[in-house]
């Protein structure tokens, strides 16, 4: 578990908090960032691509994601090669913290369960 000073030196924001969210357990591009918060939240919440991208460069800076470039795609009609994004191991236990958070979160307040 991360310490208060651990957590505060990240000093995570919300658009930030729903990126590591989207990325827990698997590997998407800016797109499908976008995409999975979108219909995770039932299209309540949208993330612009210029919101999406400056924080994804941060939280890559604070050593939260890493960024590989994947292969050229030539044949598909917007054939840029995309960019794919990954938790770190510090980006895994941020997550975990917010999702540990959220559960603590609901049990105090019975009325934010879904269910």
């Amino acid at each position: 578990m991360l310490s208060k000073k651990e957590l505060s030196l990240y000093d995570i924001s919300y658009t930030e908090q729903l990126i590591i969210c989207a990325l827990y357990q698997r590997e998407l591009y800016g797109l499908a960032i976008q995409d999975h918060v979108k219909r995770s939240s039932n299209n309540e919440i949208k993330i612009e691509a210029g919101s999406l991208y400056p924080a994804l460069a941060k939280l890559e800076r604070k050593g939260l994601v890493n960024s590989r470039w994947g292969e050229n795609r030539p044949n598909e009609r917007r054939g840029a090669r995309r960019k794919y994004y990954t938790l770190t191991s510090k980006g895994i236990t941020m997550s975990d913290e917010i999702f540990e958070f959220l559960n603590r979160l609901r049990n105090c307040y019975p009325l934010l369960d879904p269910t």
